[in-house]
């Protein structure tokens, strides 16, 4: 496998052009560049945001999808949710149950998010906080990982709450 030399930004610019175009772009942007100011086109080239669109992206953490959303253009918040478990019936575990309602009646306490069940008995995160300004990339993901950060702890006692209450009443 041979390795090209990199050929820096001159070959770039001659390439297929997309070099000046970013350039030109970000020298006519006021610094630091905000995450609703930009986005990445189908053709893969630089391009103006239309400020219509919230920003959303979502990623794996712990064995749980997150789903996040920046809309800088209404109520300039980071919004994080996630399906964490199925809330068990009655019929199937009342002790599992009542623990994991008191879990969510204690996701009060949570300063930026809480636990609810959703439509088809999904026990969800949902936590909301507004990014510092200016409102950078680097400043959306740490106000993602403080809402994450936030959960861990409840997410944890969930995860265990069920694990040990299913275990415990399948053995007795």
């Amino acid at each position: 496998m041979s390795e090209q030399p990199d050929k820096g930004p001159e070959a770039a610019a001659q390439g297929d052009g997309q070099w000046p175009h970013v350039v030109d772009l970000l020298a006519e942007n006021e610094q630091p560049i905000e995450v609703d100011q930009f986005e990445l086109c189908d053709q893969g080239r630089l391009a103006r945001r239309r400020f219509d669109m919230p920003l959303e992206f979502s990623f794996v953490y712990d064995g749980g999808r997150f789903d996040c959303r920046v809309d800088l253009s209404q109520d300039e918040a980071v919004e994080v949710s996630a399906k964490l478990a199925r809330l068990p019936y009655t019929a199937e575990s009342p002790r599992c149950r009542e623990k994991a309602l008191r879990l969510l009646s204690a996701s009060d306490l949570l300063p930026s998010g809480r636990l609810s069940i959703s439509e088809g008995g999904w026990i969800r995160f949902e936590g909301r906080k507004a990014p510092p300004r200016p409102c950078t990339p680097a400043c959306v993901m740490a106000s993602v990982v403080a809402l994450v950060l936030e959960l861990r702890p409840m997410a944890r006692l969930l995860r265990q709450t069920l694990d040990r209450v299913w275990l415990a009443e399948a053995v007795s």
